[in-house]
């Protein structure tokens, strides 16, 4: 009996490219008093968000909104801290109006806040805007790792094969990564590579994932899914073991049963 494919390879258990830290303010001079205050009040917002304390950052976001309702800046940080907070649509409608104003900040900022909205975009199940931010961080930012990286998450949600399969291989090949090493990428084209035929491929970036984060329960148990499908059962039971004490050890329960399933199904054969 064929248990499973490789199917169990979720993207959702990666985590994507995480949103930057605030961006403290750097005052620039302006003519008005409004905005000096601004500057002032956005500093201290950025320090409460840091401090923890999200709902006092919010106000005072909104305080210096409210004297210099055209400083993108401040939208940025406030899109952020409701991200922290899990209020997903109005942090995006923090990042559209960041975008859209894309004044008093600097270029690296806006190109932040493309990754962000399409980040966020993917989440809330818009794969296409979310490509469509992603292509415009690459043409405002010499070509970066992660931004690739999520692309080919949102090309794979599409169904888009070829697609993702490249933009994992340019991830891979520019190597230089902000928030994750290597290894996601690696796990990810190996999906995309099983799913179009080349188990050879998935196996290669399957180890090459384990062999840049050894403690890797996913890349473990996508291999031995891979390796008892290939019928190489001892091999199998041996990564579908490695990944229930990783997964032990990381306290994930849910997980660690649903190895400890398959493991059960491979001893009734």
């Amino acid at each position: 009996m064929k248990i499973t494919s490789i199917s169990f390879a979720l993207f959702a258990s990666i985590a994507l490219f995480t949103g930057v830290s605030n961006v403290k303010a750097q005052e620039v001079p302006q003519a008005t008093i409004n905005h000096s205050n601004a500057v002032q009040l956005l500093n201290q917002a950025t320090k409460k968000a840091d401090g923890g304390d999200l709902k006092g950052a919010i106000a005072i976001f909104n305080q210096t909104i409210k004297l210099n309702p055209r400083y993108s800046l401040a939208y940025y940080n406030r899109a952020i801290t409701y991200e922290e907070l899990g209020d997903r649509k109005t942090a995006l409608n923090d990042y559209n109006k960041a975008i859209q104003i894309n004044q008093n900040w600097g270029r690296g900022t806006i190109t932040s806040a493309y990754i962000n909205r399409g980040k966020l975009q993917y989440e809330m199940g818009n794969s296409q805007g979310a490509i469509a931010d992603f292509n415009q961080a690459l043409k405002l930012k010499a070509e970066e790792s992660d931004i690739f990286y999520n692309r080919g998450l949102a090309q794979y949600k599409l169904g888009n094969k070829k697609a993702a399969f490249s933009d994992y291989s340019k991830a891979i090949q520019i190597n230089k990564w902000q928030d994750k090493g290597g290894y996601a990428a690696f796990l990810n084209r190996g999906v995309v590579r099983l799913d179009m035929g080349d188990s050879k491929g998935a196996l290669f970036d399957y180890t090459k994932a384990i062999s840049l984060k050894p403690d890797y329960a996913l890349a473990y148990k996508n291999r031995g899914l891979l390796y008892l499908d290939a019928g190489n059962q001892p091999l199998a039971v041996k990564d579908l073991q490695k990944a229930s004490e990783l997964y032990k050890k990381q306290k994930s329960p849910a997980k660690q049963q649903e190895i400890a399933q398959i493991l059960r199904e491979v001893k009734k054969r």
